[in-house]
């Protein structure tokens, strides 16, 4: 049998590393600029800047809108209140006293587990010297803990408080994000040639008709456009209740119209149960089919309180409610629809029968735990810290539910794609037709209520190609509505919270309101208000270069020497060079690995950034739930990368 990576390398044509892309892209046409050690910097500050100014006029006509609009011109109870809920939360999960009580009770259940074989009676009291200690601790850490949030309340206290209207100022420009690192993680399509994507996720159920014993009859809910079966949300046509469409459609030629409303996920049974269908369900004579007014009532949901032994559950030789039997084809329905097209048509009630344990496994009461077996083409010193589920296959059941054992995958890496954004700029390797080179772009301007198109310029783009001599192309390349499962927070720069350059923010925040204020006058064309507003944008853009130039200078130079490196491999892989290990290469650990930046760095500014969340490679310890007991991965990890229970097709998570 071939290896997997062998196996990967001949089956799968997008995203093999012969090919070196996992994004489709046409053909566009590139203006060679020059070498890009020459040429990279400027370019990628001048994109950095044309950026900014695209996305400023959408804050400054938001908040106009707030302040003018009647229904958002007052301030809610909410915006007056200056008081920081959850902190002291806050301070005792990062304290080093918690740490201490956690290593502490970590190294006693050791020493438990390790005298539990010596000791016949294993339900022994611990000593009053060992409980004496513990309280001594306990009450050691109050004291401490008290103390850390008193000082930190103090501080608060001093603060300086601004009136609603600048928080509004500061909460939107706050909301750009224009020193802020994330890594975006972009949906991609399974790759069908891999046998295991053809096991699909339990589809949406609808009700489809009733009959001859009143039973009702599940069946998948089909795409009305595409006659596909809908796994994930639907979407909903307000005009005409039939109209259903799936996310595929709605994104490919419906998206933005207001007359289709996104429903999640969810139990048909409450409108296939009605009152009278489960009157008529229900045989069973000391099941009560009046309420006490004397009315018919509803038998389903069964009602614990009132009919709690009244509904005959059947068995051998024994007909039972039809409630029950209710369920019973609900849950054949939608395990029919996760069966693979090629795979064999056992219905739920044969696999029971197949499995004595019938469902889910006792907990285990042995220590020892057995290992999943790893990917044997995977080298765990060079993993990303996040994004590969650590290589780990789990061939074993982990008690989850019987019907969803067979979908536990083994490919590590799943249908994601992610690439580096530093505030308008994202940059991204594995596109196709790039050369095998990396592609920075400006993400889209920001959705609020303003509704206008942006800028001609949005459409510019680098192309960076070669090894070693490095070469740069500028394009013209056409935009495509992105699909965004989630964001991974990397770098918080810390603009717009008084954090760096008080005196400066101050300014920028007045000139804001300014200039925001200054656009509300009516009377005026279309095209004097578009004048006015460019206006606006380059006076208060002048301002925003003032408070960041010096920290966006450092940020595009680190990033740039990175792209420069030889030793930095451009073109996509998907082992040696995937999208999420390019990303980890981009960011400087010595500069953006401590938590909070280093006040002694000579020749950046101080401070760099607020905090930051870059994780050296390896850092995290793989968690494995062994069981239902088990704590698993986190879960944004188990959403992307775990696709035993379907959802890796939703958006979800954003929403």
């Amino acid at each position: 049998m071939p290896s997997l990576p062998a196996f990967l390398s001949r089956s799968v044509p997008a995203s093999s590393g012969s090919s070196g892309v996992i994004t489709n892209a046409p053909v566009i046409p590139s203006t060679r600029l020059g070498p890009a050690a020459d040429l990279l910097e400027t370019e990628l500050l001048r994109m950095y800047w044309e950026g900014v100014e695209r996305e400023l006029p959408y804050l400054l006509l938001t908040f106009g809108r707030w302040q003018s609009r009647q229904d958002t011109s007052d301030f809610l109870p909410e915006e007056e209140d200056d008081f920081i809920y959850g902190y002291d939360t806050f301070l005792d999960s990062v304290s080093d006293i918690s740490r201490q009580f956690h290593e502490r009770n970590k190294r006693n259940q050791r020493s438990k587990r390790r005298e539990k074989k010596a000791k016949k009676d294993t339900k022994a009291p611990p000593s009053y010297d060992e409980v004496l200690r513990d309280r001594g601790w306990d009450f050691f850490a109050d004291i401490k803990s008290n103390s850390i949030k008193g000082g930190i309340r103090t501080s608060l206290s001093e603060r300086k408080l601004l009136d609603p209207a600048r928080r509004r100022a500061r909460m939107l420009l706050q909301s750009a994000q224009f020193l802020d690192i994330d890594k975006i993680i972009e949906h991609r399509e399974p790759e069908k040639a891999l046998s295991f994507w053809k096991r699909p996720a339990s589809a949406q159920i609808r009700l489809w008709s009733y009959d001859d014993l009143n039973q009702p009859v599940f069946v998948p809910q089909l795409c009305s456009e595409c006659k596909a079966t809908i796994r994930g949300c639907t979407f909903q046509d307000t005009s005409d209740e039939s109209i259903v469409i799936c996310e595929s459609c709605y994104r490919a030629t419906h998206y933005g119209q207001t007359r289709f409303v996104k429903k999640y996920k969810e139990c048909c049974l409450p409108t296939a149960l009605t009152p009278e269908i489960s009157r008529k369900l229900c045989y069973c004579s000391t099941v009560r089919r009046r309420d006490q007014d004397g009315r018919s009532r509803s038998l389903w949901p069964i009602d614990p309180a009132r009919d709690e032994g009244h509904h005959v559950k059947g068995g051998l030789g024994r007909v039972g409610c039809g409630l029950y039997t209710v369920t019973d084809l609900f849950a054949e329905a939608k395990y029919a629809s996760t069966r693979s097209q090629f795979g064999k048509n056992d219905s739920l009630l044969q696999l029971r029968k197949k499995d004595p344990v019938g469902g889910e496994l006792p907990k285990p009461v042995t220590v020892t735990k057995k290992q999943p077996s790893r990917l044997g083409h995977l080298n765990e010193t060079s993993l990303p810290e996040y994004g590969c589920s650590y290589g780990f296959s789990t061939d074993e059941p982990e008690n989850i539910p019987i019907y969803l054992r067979s979908t536990i995958e083994k490919y590590p890496y799943g249908n994601v794609h992610i690439a580096l954004r530093f505030g308008p700029l994202i940059i991204e390797n594995g596109v196709a037709n790039t050369m095998g080179g990396v592609l920075v772009t400006s993400r889209d301007p920001p959705s609020l209520q303003v509704i206008r198109d942006p800028s001609e310029n949005i459409t510019k783009s680098l192309l960076l190609t070669g090894e070693r001599d490095r070469l740069l192309y500028i394009q013209d390349r056409p935009r495509h509505p992105k699909r965004y499962k989630a964001f991974m927070k990397q770098v918080v720069g810390g603009a717009f919270c008084d954090f760096f350059e008080s005196g400066i923010e101050d300014e920028l925040i007045d000139a804001f309101i300014h200039e925001s204020n200054c656009l509300n006058q009516d009377g005026l064309t279309f095209a004097e208000q578009e004048a006015m507003l460019e206006q606006s944008t380059k006076r208060l853009l002048l301002h925003v270069k003032d408070y960041l130039a010096s920290r966006v200078q450092a940020y595009i130079s680190s990033i740039t020497a990175h792209l420069l490196d030889p030793e930095v491999q451009l073109k996509w892989h998907y082992r040696d060079n995937n999208c999420q290990a390019f990303c980890d290469k981009l960011i400087d650990r010595d500069i953006f690995g401590p938590l909070f930046a280093s006040k002694t760095a000579v020749g950046q500014p101080m401070p760099l950034y607020l905090m930051s969340f870059v994780c050296r490679p390896g850092s995290n310890v793989p968690t494995r739930a062994f069981s239902k007991y088990d704590v698993p991965n986190g879960l944004t990890e188990e959403y992307l990368l775990k696709f035993r229970y379907g959802r890796h097709d939703d958006s979800d998570i954003i929403d």
